[in-house]
């Protein structure tokens, strides 16, 4: 068949012309879907639709709200729900139906689970949850912004879609506000309107949200409840409502709180806070989040506080300056309650976090706010924490009746308490008012457990956790080891004693006071005996933990006591105390024979010591009983002989170089006591005293002095408790501060580098400050060192952690140097944070983010603090910020992104304040071309917000220049 030929009207064939240039188009041999599969259903619609109540309503509703969420208007739903009737106020109508069907769908559902034997599966199904999700959201837009938007209330609906903000699906939403009443004559009848639609939305959502169900579940896990928390606040302080609603929603308002989280509340008010809502509701707001740490309705204030701040929930890394900000907000007491009433709150409440052991960095930013709250007032935190750890280890007898003082559990949880206390680092003077009343009591605990069998670790720990804690002051320490010393059999206290209780765990009952009188005073003696042989085991067990000082001046101290003791009364109880003291320097001196030779000056304060008591006794036995006499001088003798033979080996192994002013003084104090006595042997030793005095005078020398801090420094890095190593990094950064000779740089270096990679905050904290120091020492050599570990380009790499951690020390440094931030160094320093920031090529391994971003964080700083330390890399630093703005446009990048405009802001106000460091001419268009494009087109919208910010900034710079100039 010929082809069919198009005629013209005027006959003649028209012959067609092709473009040879037009671009062909596309052919394929696929073939659609529809196509392959002519009876799709498609993958969001479900196979089989269940015919229950629920089902069916979750139906209808899909069919109701099936445009998209931007297309749905009253108008549209009003027609669907009402057809062509005529309704008065069709938005009330629309939105009541729609809450009724949210009512409707929490009733099935209650139906659903009285049926259902597993309690824990959700009532809705997956499919319908998009839905219910979609019906939430309708009542929000249609039923509750109308209202509330007028009044200037409430988060930005844009804000809450940042999700979909800059993706193909983003459109906006246009909310039709109520307009006012017309002609009103007062706010009042002006906003009639939308308190009545408010109070009619409020009343439904009550009977969703005052009732458990899956409805409320999923209500409080997505959208619903921050937009019922609005309305509440709403209606209980816009002033132009009326009084009885406002009242109502007061006296409603602790009940819709309750049904919340903390965490839940503190998100939503600090939301509410941010948004540009009138004075009236704002302050409302932030009373109710002020009075969060003390009143939470879960009784979890303080708990959520530290969450929310330290970023706990969302991040593993904590700063100091985020514990502070807690510590800040937990001393800003409320006007709205008393003192007793708070304290009393947030007291319970720190104790309580301190029983958690299990989560170090809230038991850490607990112990701050202790530490905090007791530089402010040390009697808050006697009354309202300490007396209660008082109470569960040393309880009041006389005026209490019941058998079992204190429960297995309350002893326990105070147990954890004092654990977290004695790891913290805390104020010496805090962690003595705990302690000091409670020592004996924790020793007897620790006594008890030895006694049974049980491993008494966590008691020694504890005890060897504040001793170590109070060791920078002697006497404290000297006056704690005596205290348990005095105690060292003791099994209990005033009427109690401890115990196991029926969980087979430890708890403090009542003592059998008619069981101790009817045991025999033999059988009394015997077991003193045996308690006193077991409790200076433990004893000499636990003073082995310490170092060297304290067990001499411990050691000098118990015998001191000894020997004056004698002068008193020789009642029972002296004499079992005597009987003690005596136990305990015999244990002592078996266990530390070459401890207690170190260190002539404490041994001469023993010599001198036991000879006063020698002359004290010497005139006491002129007025004695002759019965006496001969036991007493056969005594007398013995120790004098011992004490003699002492001084000549400790006089023989010291040299006169050696002896310092305090050794000299008690040397001549010994001399004059033998010089007194009619020994031959006291005579010869005086003249070795006056030979060794008269010796060559000795050099004023701190090297043994730091030699011995040293020592314990690293004695102290290498034990397994968290307070210790911190102690030990403190004394170390102490010899660093004094330049002391005993330790090098590259040593000293080396070590707070090894403990920079600790997890432990409170020890790689304490690296930092000690890095910190070391720049100071030296910072040509210790800064281009830890600069190649940040930048990676060391032989020893360093993890993201450590280089991060790195990172803060080069901070620090920067803002300590100030003005000072000039040459070599400082080009060092950009130098490497540059070569972080800018992308690596192909062959390199990729830089994390967060890395970049302490570079560009390294980088702003140095131009904020001297912008002619990084003149030469003024313009690279620009060049990384706009090569980042340009070519790094993902999504994911956005936090880089930000970086970048931060970094630039950071670079014009720092060359602004420099007269002599301009802002580089060529780049003054760029910047603001490539900040004007990002305001207009980036993905991300705190990215805008952050370009327009610089704008302004920018705007204000230029005008304050022009008003300069006229």
């Amino acid at each position: 068949m010929a082809p069919k030929i198009e005629e013209l009207e005027n006959g003649r064939q028209t012959k067609v012309t092709k473009n040879p240039f037009e671009p062909r188009k596309t052919t394929t041999v696929q073939r659609s879907r529809d196509e392959v599969y002519p009876e799709r259903k498609g993958l969001h619609k479900p196979q089989y639709l269940g015919d229950s109540e629920l089902d069916l309503l979750f139906q209808k509703l899909e069919k109701i709200l099936e445009p998209k969420l931007e297309d749905i208007s009253i108008e549209q739903l009003g027609e669907s729900m009402f057809g062509k009737r005529d309704v008065p106020d069709i938005r009330k109508a629309v939105v009541g139906q729609l809450l009724d069907y949210l009512i409707e769908a929490k009733e099935f559902s209650l139906k659903v689970n009285e049926k259902s034997n597993d309690k824990n599966l959700l009532s809705i199904s997956l499919h319908d949850i998009k839905t219910f999700a979609k019906l939430v959201n309708v009542i929000i837009i249609l039923g509750i912004y109308p209202c509330i938007m007028p009044l200037r209330i409430g988060i930005p609906l844009e804000k809450r879609r940042l999700k979909d903000f800059g993706t193909p699906i983003y459109k906006p939403i246009q909310v039709d506000h109520i307009p006012p009443a017309l002609g009103a004559k007062s706010y009042a009848e002006r906003h009639r309107e939308h308190e009545s639609l408010l109070t009619f939305v409020y009343e439904k959502l009550t009977q969703v949200f005052f009732e458990p169900s899956d409805v409320q579940q999923l209500l409080m896990k997505g959208s619903g409840y921050s937009d019922f928390l609005t309305v509440a606040i709403t209606l209980a302080t816009v002033p132009y409502f009326n009084h009885s609603t406002k009242q109502k929603a007061l006296r409603d308002f602790s009940r819709v709180t309750s049904i919340a989280s903390t965490f839940e509340l503190y998100q939503d008010y600090s939301l509410l806070l941010s948004s540009s809502s009138p004075g009236y509701f704002k302050n409302f707001v932030l009373q109710k989040l002020q009075s969060l740490p003390y009143s939470a309705p879960k009784g979890d204030g303080l708990l959520t506080l530290m969450e929310y701040v330290l970023g706990l929930r969302d991040q593993e890394e904590i700063g100091v300056e985020k514990l502070d900000q807690v510590a800040q907000i937990v001393l800003q007491k409320p006007k709205d309650c008393t003192s007793q009433e708070y304290f009393s709150s947030i007291g319970n409440q720190c104790y309580d976090l301190l029983v958690n052991i299990n989560r170090p960095t809230i038991t850490s930013c607990t112990a701050h706010v202790i530490e905090k709250i007791w530089y402010k007032n040390s009697k808050i935190v006697e009354d309202f924490i300490i007396k209660r750890i008082w109470k569960n280890l040393n309880p009041e007898t006389k005026e209490r009746k019941e058998l079992v003082l204190v429960s297995e559990a309350a002893f326990n949880n105070n147990i954890n308490v004092l654990i977290s206390l004695s790891s913290k680092g805390l104020p010496v003077p805090l962690l003595l008012t705990v302690f000091m009343p409670i020592l004996a009591p924790l020793w007897s605990y620790y006594i008890f457990l030895k006694n049974h069998e049980k491993s008494g670790e966590v008691v020694q720990n504890i005890i060897l956790g504040f001793l170590a804690c109070i060791g920078s002051d002697s006497l404290a320490l000297q006056d704690a080891l005596v205290l348990i010393a005095r105690n060292v059999v003791s099994t209990g206290g005033e009427g109690w004693i401890f115990r196991y209780g029926p969980n087979l765990l430890v708890e403090i009952g009542r003592e059998n006071e008619e069981l101790s009188t009817k045991t025999s005073n033999e059988t009394k003696v015997l077991d003193f005996v045996k308690a006193l042989d077991n409790g200076c085991k433990y004893f000499v067990e636990l003073v082995k933990q310490l170092d060297d000082e304290p067990v001499r001046r411990l050691f000098t101290s118990l015998l001191k006591n000894w020997l004056n003791s004698d002068t008193q009364s020789l009642a029972e109880d002296n004499s079992f105390l005597k009987l003690a003291d005596l136990r305990i320097l015999e244990s002592m001196a078996n266990d530390f024979k070459e401890t207690l030779a170190e260190s002539p000056k404490e041994l001469f304060d023993l010599i001198h010591s036991v000879l006063q008591h020698k002359d004290t006794s010497a005139d006491n036995d002129n007025d004695a009983d002759s019965d006496d006499e001969d036991e007493s001088e056969s005594r007398e003798g013995e120790i004098m002989t011992v004490t003699l033979e002492l001084l000549s080996a400790v006089l023989s192994e010291t040299q006169s170089e050696l002896l310092d002013d305090a050794c000299k003084n008690i040397l001549r104090q010994i001399k004059e006591t033998l010089v007194e006595s009619p020994l031959p042997t006291a005579h010869s030793l005086s003249q070795r005293i006056d030979l060794l005095l008269t010796g060559d005078s000795p050099v004023k020398n701190e090297r043994d002095a730091h030699q011995k801090v040293f020592t314990r420094a690293i004695t102290n890095l290498n034990d397994p408790l968290v307070p210790i190593r911190a102690h030990g990094l403190y004394l170390l950064r102490s010899l660093v501060e004094q330049r002391s000779s005993v330790l090098t740089l590259e040593f000293a270096l080396n070590l707070h580098l090894i403990q920079l990679k600790d997890p432990e905050p409170f020890i790689y904290l304490n690296a930092i400050k000690g890095l910190d120091s070391l720049i100071d020492w030296d910072a040509s050599s210790v800064l281009p060192h830890i600069l190649s570990l940040y930048s990676g380009t060391s032989e020893d790499k360093a993890d993201l952690d450590e280089r991060l951690r790195i990172g803060e020390v080069i901070l620090r440094y920067i803002r300590h140097q100030d003005e000072a931030f000039i040459g070599d160094l400082a080009k060092e320093v950009s130098n490497a944070a540059l070569s972080i920031i800018r992308r690596t090529s192909n062959d390199e391994p990729v830089v994390d983010d967060r890395l970049r971003m302490s570079a560009m964080s390294l980088l702003g700083t140095c131009c904020n603090t001297n912008p002619i330390g990084i003149l030469d890399n003024l313009e690279n630093a620009l060049d990384c910020a706009i090569g980042i703005l340009q070519l790094e446009s993902d999504k994911e990048k956005a936090i880089m992104r930000r970086s970048a405009i931060v970094l630039i802001h950071d670079l014009i106000v720092g060359t602004s304040k420099s007269d002599s460091v301009p802002f580089p001419i060529s780049y003054k268009e760029k910047v603001v071309t490539v900040l004007r494009y990002v305001k207009e087109n980036d993905s991300d919208l705190l990215t805008r917000e952050h370009a327009q910010t610089v704008l302004e900034t920018i705007d204000e710079l230029v005008k304050a220049l022009m008003s300069n100039d006229e």
